[in-house]
C-alpha cells in the first residue's frame, strides 16, 4: 500500500538514547508526534503534543521557499505539514504574521493571520473552565449564575457596592466564584444588587443598598448575600427581579412584593413617593389576579403574568414603554392581547411577549429597540414576528426574549436591545451598545473587524440572525439576559450518545470588568457568543 505522510514540523526527533525503535526516530513526526517520549531520567527534550514550528520568513512564491524546514527523509516536504511564520514577509500588504499549510506542491496562502489568532483563537483558548449552570443574569457590568451540578450561586464581574457578593466592593472578580452556597431556586442581577431564592423558599440579596432596593431596611451595602428577615415567614419565595432601584419578588401565593425606590410607580403602588423598605404586598395587582407565575421589572416598570396567560403592567408609560395607549403613570393595569402570553419581558423604553405556542412575538414601545428604522414607538403592542428573518412558525419555535432593563429614557438613540432565541437561530436588535447583541465584533483598538449587516455604525434593519456569522454548528440556546453592556446566554442541554451534553453558559458584549468570567478585560468586546470560564 502507499504510505501518505503528514506532519507538523520537520526539525523535530527522537533521540537514540530514548529507545524507540528506529522506525520511529526515522520516519517524519506527524502531527500528534509526541517529542521525547522517553523511559530515562536524562535531559532529553521533553515537550509534548502539537509541535507548530516558527520559521524564519515564508512567501507565497515556491522559489523563496521555506530553507530552514526540511524532510528528514529527503525529498519533497509532504502534503499537510503546517507552519506559523511570525515574521513579516516581503510584500508589505501581507500579514505580520501567517498559518500555512504544504499542498502537494506548494505553499498555501493565508489560513489565519496574526490578527485573527489574536482575536479570534485566543478568546477560545484563553483558560479556565467552561462555566456549566441552570440560570444566568446580566447586571451592570457582573454576571450571577446557579451552578448546574451544586445550584449555589456564583458571581463574577465588578465588584464596586459589593454587586458581586463576594465580600469587597473595589476591583473585579475574575473568575466566577461561589457566593451563596445553597440549593438556589432563582437569582437576579439587578443594575447593582442582586437576589436569589434558595430551595427552601428564602429571600436573600446583596450589593448596593441606597434606596432601600435590598430590602433588608437599610440603605447600607451588603457584601455578602444576606437572607431578607422581613420575608412573610408563611410564604416561599418562587421568583426574583432586580430592577435599577428596585426589587420584584413572587411569593408561592401567587402574589408580588416590591422593594426600593418608588420612582415612576415602578413598585405598583400608586405612588412616586417614599421607599419600600422591605418586601411589601402589591396590593393593587393582587385585587386583580392572585394566580401570577412570572414577573418582569425595569427601570421605569413592572409586569406580571398570570397562569392563564394574562399581563398586567404598571409604571411610567412614557414612550408608551408598557404598551398602554396613553402615556403617563399607572398602578397596575391589563395589558389586553388576543392570546394567551407565556413570557413578557419590560425594558427601559420598551418591551416584548411570545404567546402560549411560540409562533408569534409582540413588541411595543422604542420602534429602533426592534431595529426598526424608521424610528417612533408602538402605542400598543404590535406583532413583530415578520421582523424575524428566515423565521418559519410551522418548523421553529420562539423559546425565550429579552430586553435591555436599565438603559435611559430615550425612544430615539438609546432605546435599548433586544434578544429572541428560536428553537433554531438566535437574533438580534437594537442600536445601543450593538455590541451585547452579538451582531458585531469589535476587537482592541476598537478596529472593525467583523461587523455584519452594518454600514458605519451598529444599527440594524429589524432583527439579525446570529446563527449565519457567529453560533457554532448544532448549539442551541434556552435563554438569554441582557445587562448593561453584556448579555449572557444559556445552552440548551442535549443527550449526545446517551449522554448529557450543553448547558454551558456564553457570553458577548464588554469584558472591561471580567463580567464574563475568567475571559480577560483586555480583549475590550467580544461581541458574538463566547464561553463564560471559571
Amino acid at each position: 500500500c502507499t504510505k501518505l505522510l503528514a506532519q507538523v514540523g520537520m526539525g523535530t526527533h527522537i533521540p537514540e538514547n530514548s529507545y524507540i525503535n528506529d522506525l520511529a526516530t526515522t520516519a517524519p513526526k506527524g502531527a500528534l508526534h509526541l517529542q521525547g517520549i522517553h523511559y530515562l531520567n536524562d535531559s532529553v527534550n521533553r515537550n509534548l503534543g502539537l509541535i507548530l514550528p516558527k520559521v524564519d520568513t515564508i512567501t507565497t512564491g515556491e522559489s523563496m521557499g521555506l530553507p530552514n524546514i526540511v524532510n528528514p527523509k529527503g525529498g519533497e516536504i509532504p502534503a499537510g505539514t503546517m507552519v506559523f511564520s511570525p515574521i513579516a514577509t516581503s510584500t508589505p500588504t501581507l500579514p505580520t504574521g501567517c498559518l500555512k499549510v504544504r499542498t502537494s506542491d506548494a505553499w498555501q496562502d493565508c489560513m489565519v493571520d496574526n490578527l485573527a489568532i489574536e482575536n479570534t483563537l485566543n478568546v477560545e483558548i484563553f483558560g479556565g473552565i467552561n462555566f456549566k449552570s441552570k440560570k444566568l443574569s446580566a447586571g451592570d457590568r457582573y454576571t450571577l449564575a446557579i451552578g448546574y451540578n451544586d445550584e449555589a450561586v456564583y458571581a463574577g464581574g465588578l465588584n464596586t457596592y459589593g454587586r458581586t457578593g463576594t465580600g469587597t466592593t473595589s476591583g473585579n472578580t475574575a473568575t466566577f466564584s461561589l457566593i451563596l452556597a445553597s440549593q438556589t431556586l432563582d437569582v437576579s442581577a439587578g443594575f447593582a444588587h442582586g437576589l436569589a431564592i434558595t430551595k427552601d423558599g428564602g429571600v436573600w440579596s446583596w450589593g448596593y443598598g441606597t434606596g432601600y432596593r435590598t430590602g433588608h431596611g437599610s440603605t447600607a451595602n451588603k457584601v455578602f448575600a444576606v437572607k431578607i428577615k422581613a420575608w412573610p415567614a408563611n410564604v416561599k419565595g418562587k421568583r426574583v427581579e432586580g430592577g435599577y432601584a428596585n426589587s420584584l419578588v413572587l411569593g408561592d401565593n401567587g402574589k408580588v412584593y416590591a422593594m426600593g425606590a418608588n420612582t415612576d410607580y415602578v413598585n405598583g403602588n400608586g405612588t412616586t413617593s417614599s421607599y419600600l423598605q422591605v418586601p411589601t404586598e402589591i396590593t393593587a395587582l393582587s385585587a386583580l389576579a392572585t394566580d401570577i407565575v412570572d414577573i418582569s421589572v425595569s427601570r421605569f416598570s413592572g409586569a406580571a403574568l398570570t397562569s392563564t396567560g394574562l399581563v398586567y403592567v404598571w409604571g411610567n408609560n412614557a414612550n408608551n414603554r408598557i404598551g398602554l395607549a396613553s402615556t403617563g403613570n399607572y398602578s397596575p393595569t391589563q395589558l389586553v392581547f388576543t392570546e394567551k402570553i407565556k413570557q413578557i419581558v419590560l425594558g427601559s423604553n420598551h418591551g416584548m411577549a411570545i404567546t402560549e405556542d411560540g409562533t408569534k412575538v409582540y413588541g411595543w414601545g422604542a420602534a429602533t429597540a426592534f431595529g426598526d428604522s424608521g424610528g417612533g414607538t408602538y402605542s400598543t403592542p404590535r406583532d413583530i414576528t415578520s421582523y424575524l428573518p428566515g423565521f418559519d412558525p410551522a418548523t421553529d419555535q420562539i423559546k425565550s426574549i429579552a430586553v435591555s432593563r436599565f438603559d435611559g429614557a430615550n425612544a430615539t438613540t438609546s432605546s435599548g436591545s433586544s434578544i429572541v432565541i428560536t428553537s433554531s437561530n438566535i437574533y438580534g436588535a437594537g442600536p445601543r451598545n450593538g455590541q451585547r447583541t452579538g451582531l458585531g465584533y469589535i476587537p482592541r483598538g476598537n478596529t472593525a473587524k467583523y461587523t455584519p449587516y452594518s454600514s458605519g455604525g451598529l444599527v440594524y434593519t429589524f432583527f439579525q440572525p446570529l446563527y449565519t456569522s457567529a453560533i457554532p454548528q448544532n448549539t442551541t440556546f434556552d435563554a438569554v439576559s441582557i445587562g448593561e453592556d453584556h448579555s449572557v446566554l444559556l445552552e440548551s442541554i442535549q443527550i449526545v450518545e446517551g449522554k448529557e451534553a450543553g448547558g454551558y453558559g456564553y457570553g458577548m458584549g464588554s469584558t472591561a470588568t471580567n463580567q464574563m468570567g475568567a475571559v480577560s478585560a483586555s480583549y475590550g468586546v467580544i461581541a458574538f457568543p463566547t464561553l463564560i470560564k471559571r
